[in-house]
């Protein structure tokens, strides 16, 4: 994963301050402020196993399908997404969905027009201009 201009960036997933993964935060619904993304993930082999014991230990809302190691957890806490100068992205919930076997996606909802606009610009150049079509 390289990038470095704000539409390739490269941001850090961080689970109760412990680095688990990257993700460039690719797609957006910005009428619904939400950014989501692929979790590249870090030193963790079985992403669906990690997810669900953190949520059995800290009593966090998820659903999911052992058989085929499909997970979608509710808002997780102390998920945070940060870029390399320290900018913490913010929204009112983080989350994770996704299966062993597949990809696993991050996402942000409640994330404010101001960072959208600052942080994303791609993003919403990209929504006017379905808007204007």
């Amino acid at each position: 994963m390289e990038g470095n201009t704000t539409e390739g960036k490269i941001y850090e997933i961080f689970l109760n301050d412990t680095r688990i993964g990257l993700t460039k935060l690719e797609n957006a619904d910005i009428s619904l402020g939400l950014l989501f993304g692929e979790v590249y993930w870090i030193k963790i082999p079985s992403p669906y196993d990690f997810i669900k014991d953190y949520c059995v230990q800290n009593l966090l809302d998820f659903k999911d399908n052992a058989e085929d190691e499909i997970i979608s957890t509710g808002h997780i806490p102390l998920l945070r997404i940060v870029d390399k100068e320290g900018l913490v992205i913010e929204g009112e919930e983080h989350s994770l969905f996704g299966s062993d076997a597949d990809v696993f996606e991050i996402s942000i909802e409640g994330v404010s027009m101001e960072l959208l606009k600052s942080e994303f610009p791609h993003h919403i150049e990209e929504h006017l201009s379905q808007e204007n079509e």
